[in-house]
């Protein structure tokens, strides 16, 4: 299982390496310029759009769509018939018309006050299942230090959009939110990593009450204040507890993982969960569900003690890919890998951090082991040597074979120093890892 994950992590990072990389294709300007071609019911809603409209406006289009359409249809009630959610701005003022067909013919039937000057996206969301959507939509500030808006509206009844009934249900600004069913009515609740009226950065969660069509604060818990940015919320579940993961910026260059546990029963945030310094990290690996098992882990890179990888490119520092998740309410280190870009790598053991480094050699994939000195950034004896050669070589004496490919066999040899440093050659077969 453990060299199953090892391959898995593998390839994680090397789909982390190209999705790095900024390949775009180009889309002839007449194409780009072209505003998106309306069906007729589409133009029939636009006429109906802009006789409910007083003077001049500006269409918005949201930014996470794929069909540069200002006039998106829904369904909101549920009856069979679309209805169209227009987002515009009026002067700077964001706002959203909802159009419907009333006899035979489409009217503007609410026309609401909204946030921002742009917009992410419109979502429908049924938030007490009663069969009829409320609106959620995502508003963008383009201004500086300004956050985005989430504002929810609702007030709609099964099969009719009454004139005036649809009204403003919640509103907040956010760093970051997600959707999430912390108490298992199979609705979700809303979460967001916020700001609260002292401009204590929060995460909180928000639940809505059929009864009153209100939304309300069920928790709060203050987070890390110290964060430049925040990256992304993401969570999963275990017993009775839903784990919050949020990663965000501590430092130039640096990010983190803040993990928070919410309890269903209690409905509480549990005590804060310290995870932060033992997360912070080098690259933007952003906490993911790499082995697909439904819980999340927290890929940390860093740079691996006194490693360096020379050949014809010239010397470069080695890194080291951890990997953590919770287990027992704990945060463990479960794989944490070196990696010299060769078709191997090896799972390094935990005594071994900051006690062994390695040199290794790009160009024909050989690696030697050695004793490593925090302190003075030293390397002291060789404890082992792992080399590639073909498949028709024979091992030299003291060696035994490590696995192989197509073309290539790999062998290691351990000396009498690393042997009295306690190395074994069952540790460095279940260590070695195959790409």
């Amino acid at each position: 299982m453990k060299r199953k994950l090892s391959l898995i992590i593998l390839t994680f990072i090397v789909l982390f390496v190209f999705a790095s990389c900024d390949f775009q294709g180009f889309m002839p300007a007449d194409k780009l310029l072209k505003p998106p071609v309306l069906s007729d019911e589409q133009e029939q809603m636009k006429a109906a759009f802009e006789a409910s409209i007083k003077g001049e406006y500006t269409l918005l289009y949201p930014i996470e769509s794929d069909n540069g359409n200002a006039f998106r249809m829904f369904d909101i009630d549920n009856d069979g018939d679309m209805e169209c959610i227009v987002a515009y701005l009026d002067g700077n003022i964001g706002r959203v018309n909802v159009i419907d067909k009333v006899l035979d013919e489409y009217v503007s039937v609410a026309d609401l006050t909204g946030f921002g000057d742009g917009l992410n996206f419109i979502e429908l969301l049924d938030f007490d299942n009663d069969g009829v959507s409320e609106i959620l939509i995502n508003w963008k500030n383009k201004a500086e230090d300004t956050l985005d808006v989430i504002t929810v509206f609702g007030g709609f009844s099964k099969d009719s959009l009454p004139l005036g009934a649809v009204k403003n249900l919640f509103t907040t600004d956010y760093y970051l939110f997600d959707f999430s069913d912390v108490d298992d009515d199979e609705s979700d609740e809303l979460v967001f990593v916020s700001k609260n009226e002292n401009e204590k950065k929060i995460a909180r969660i928000i639940d809505y009450n059929s009864q009153t069509q209100s939304f309300s604060c069920i928790a709060e818990t203050e987070i890390n204040q110290d964060a430049s940015a925040f990256l992304q919320i993401i969570s999963d579940s275990f017993n009775d507890t839903v784990r919050y993961y949020i990663d965000e910026a501590v430092g130039e260059g640096k990010i983190a993982t803040e993990i928070l546990l919410f309890n269903k029963n209690s409905e509480k945030f549990l005590p804060v969960f310290e995870t932060i310094d033992k997360t912070v990290r080098n690259e933007d690996l952003l906490c993911n569900d790499i082995d697909g098992d439904g819980f999340i882990e927290i890929m940390i890179q860093t740079d691996f003690s006194g490693g360096k990888l020379i050949g014809k490119a010239g010397e470069k520092e080695i890194s080291l890919s951890r990997v953590m998740k919770i287990e027992n309410e704990n945060l463990v280190c479960i794989s944490q890998l070196i990696d010299m870009g060769f078709s191997y790598t090896i799972d390094i053991y935990d005594e071994w951090l900051d006690k062994v480094t390695v040199n290794a050699n790009y160009d024909n994939q050989s690696a030697n082991f050695y004793e490593y000195h925090l302190e003075t950034d030293s390397t002291g004896l060789r404890l082992f040597s792992i080399r590639m050669t073909d498949t028709d070589t024979a091992p030299l004496p003291l060696e035994f074979e490590l696995g192989k490919d197509a073309e290539h066999v790999y062998y290691c040899e351990i000396s009498v120093d690393g042997k009295d440093f306690g190395i074994t050659e069952e540790m460095i077969k279940s260590a070695f890892v195959m790409r």
